[in-house]
């Protein structure tokens, strides 16, 4: 076993199988047991990361021109996923460089030659300008990157405590962005680790954007309008807006510039708008933010009438209907009112202001569970937000919502889709969560009136309803019909039928034709046939004569059979030199053509005129006194 017996536990009494019961009262050491719980337990999960030998390398640490013996380092690997382990086995601190493996012997045909490899080999990396090394270490559980090519060139550097231990996780090479993401973050951590290497990122690409939000939507910011929301007087609310307006302004403005900056760096279609048209989009962006205050401000002073979303009487009872479900609240709601116009172009999910908007909100005091993946959501559906919600266009409408909740890249975010025997299935009630969002949404634009909001939801509602939790089953509901080959080969079979009417006259007089030469050709043929039956008549004939012939010769034998075969011969012989013989021999060739010239329908006749031949051969039989 890997483990004795109270090693983890950290008893100190010691016995074998052979033990019944534990003769000390020991109380497990709580400390040691969480110990190996979050450092020992997780590197067990990968153990098959630590257990091959091929590719493990021994590594000496090298300390001003001297090997530390205290640290013990090496690598490995399986597939594609690399590990670094460090240990220092000594009280006092340590530090050093690694970068070439210790020698290890490797067997070859001619005998066992020594080598060894680079740590740069051991990891798999590559000397690259734009390769960075990424990496995580398990027990502070912090990430750190470093540039390949310094570490192909210099090797890797470790300072470690007195008995510290660090394992390098999560080994991989990653090739730096458009936006030189992984070259700024090198150049900025220098070396140290971090919590989250994109909220790293973000903070610093964003660094004066996130500082105009804070300025606008900051925790003051949550703390008077969540007041004003509990008694939406008219003044309160316009006395709010008009306090928010100059950061407003301020956060849009800088919002637009940083959006600029953005397309330029990704490639992206963008006409860099004038000085004053960037002024005007601000102004705009604060109008939306306005009137969708406004919105939310209704909605709370209203009462929750309705007990389900799909009986609510309007939109202040529909969304109330959401919050006491838990699905929303006048936080999001707040939220919702700054972010969504920028939400509705991707910005608000690539700057993440859903994480800038929860970390105001827990700043304010009035942190909720769930509060990120609703705000996130949301500003995902946003992206189709402004639905054209009128008859003609609602199906439409609905495809894009539904594909995007179902089978789009966010799905899994949407509606938990996952898959199950070929099946892609939405989880019930994380679907109807997005699509009372997707509705919240549209309220709170004002993109669409309230009644043809709800008119939509209980569309999508009925449809979710049908498709017994498939996705395929519920997209396909909105999508426009297919043509049914059916139709199509009817359509065709009806011009045949238009053709053929037009030309009928024609085609008669054609198949008349053609049936009188088909029934020539037939008549020619059986013609053939018979002559060839005729020949194959006659040659059977002449095969089966030629097989009868032996059969008379036998036949005249037999009675030779019977008496003695040496006086036969000497009767051949004298029939040969005598001319009588010759004559009697002679008449017997005409009865011979005669069997002949008889058609092969009359056989039996001529197998009988063969048996009465041998009274021919009486005269043949009275030779015998002559050759005395």
């Amino acid at each position: 076993p890997m483990f004795g017996h109270g090693q983890i536990e950290g008893f100190e009494e010691k016995y074998g199988m052979e033990y019944t019961r534990a003769y000390r009262d020991e109380k497990p050491d709580e400390g040691l047991v969480n110990g190996h719980w979050q450092l020992i337990f997780p590197l067990m999960k990968k153990r098959y990361l630590f257990a091959q030998v091929e590719d493990f390398l021994f590594y000496d640490v090298w300390d001003n021109g001297r090997v530390n013996e205290n640290i013990f380092a090496y690598s490995n690997r399986c597939g594609d996923e690399y590990a670094v382990v460090f240990y220092n086995n000594k009280y006092e601190g340590a530090s050093g460089w690694i970068k070439q493996s210790c020698e290890y012997a490797v067997k070859t045909d001619g005998g066992t030659v020594m080598k060894s490899r680079s740590i740069s080999q051991g990891l798999g990396l590559t000397a690259e300008d734009d390769k960075y090394l990424i990496f995580r270490e398990s027990r502070s559980n912090l990430w750190y990157v470093r540039k390949s090519s310094d570490i192909c060139r210099d090797g890797m550097f470790i300072t470690l405590k007195g008995f510290e231990c660090q394992v390098m996780l999560d080994v991989h090479q990653v090739s730096d962005t458009l936006d030189k993401k992984w070259s700024a973050l090198n150049a900025h951590l220098a070396g140290r680790g971090c919590a989250n290497l994109e909220v790293e990122w973000e903070e610093m690409r964003y660094k004066e954007l996130y500082a105009a939000l804070k300025q606008f939507a900051g925790p003051a910011f949550f703390e008077k309008g969540l007041a004003v929301l509990k008694k939406p007087a008219a003044p309160a609310v316009k006395k709010f807006i008009d306090g928010a307006k100059k950061a407003a302004l301020e956060f849009y403005k800088k919002a637009d510039e940083f959006r600029a900056a953005d397309h330029k760096i990704f490639g992206e279609k963008y006409k860099a708008p004038s000085a004053a048209a960037a002024k005007k989009s601000a102004e705009n962006q604060f109008k939306a933010f306005e009137k969708s205050f406004k919105t939310v401000a209704k909605i709370c002073a209203g009462k929750k009438a309705a007990k389900t979303l799909l009986k609510a009487k309007g939109a202040a009872d529909f969304v109330l209907c959401g919050a006491a479900s838990g699905w929303t609240n006048p936080e999001v709601l707040l939220s919702l009112a700054v972010g969504l116009s920028l939400a509705e172009r991707a910005f608000a999910i690539r700057w993440s202001l859903d994480r800038k908007l929860c970390e105001a909100m827990q700043e304010a005091g009035v942190e909720w569970k769930g509060q990120r993946d609703v705000l996130y959501r949301a500003f995902v559906l946003a992206k189709i937000s402004g639905l054209a919600l009128a008859a003609k266009d609602k199906k439409k409408s609905a495809l894009a919502l539904a594909s995007l909740c179902c089978e789009s890249a966010d799905a899994i975010a949407l509606s938990r889709a996952n898959n199950f025997d070929n099946i892609v299935w939405f989880n019930k009630e994380e679907l109807d969560r997005s699509l009372f969002l997707a509705i919240q949404n549209e309220i709170v634009l004002g993109a669409s009136s309230e009644k043809a909001a709800l008119d939509f939801y209980k569309v999508l509602a009925t449809a979710q309803e049908k498709a017994q939790y498939k996705c395929r089953a519920f997209v396909e509901q909105f999508e426009p019909p297919k043509p049914k080959t059916k139709t199509v080969k009817a359509k065709a079979k009806k011009a045949e039928n238009k053709i053929t009417k037009k030309a009928a006259p024609k085609k008669s007089a054609d198949t008349k034709q053609s049936k009188a030469k088909q029934a020539a050709k037939a008549a020619k043929t059986l013609e053939k046939n018979k002559k060839a039956l005729k020949k194959a008549g006659g040659r059977k004939m002449a095969e089966t004569k030629a097989k009868k012939a032996p059969a008379k010769k036998a036949a005249a034998k037999k009675p030779a059979a019977k008496k003695p075969a040496a006086k036969k011969a000497p009767a051949k012989k004298a029939a040969a030199k005598k001319p009588v013989a010759k004559k009697a021999t002679a008449k017997k060739a005409p009865a011979k053509k005669t069997a002949a010239k008889k058609p092969a329908a009359k056989k039996a006749p001529a197998k009988k005129t063969a048996a009465k031949k041998p009274a021919a051969k009486k005269p043949a039989a009275k030779k015998a006194p002559a050759k005395k």
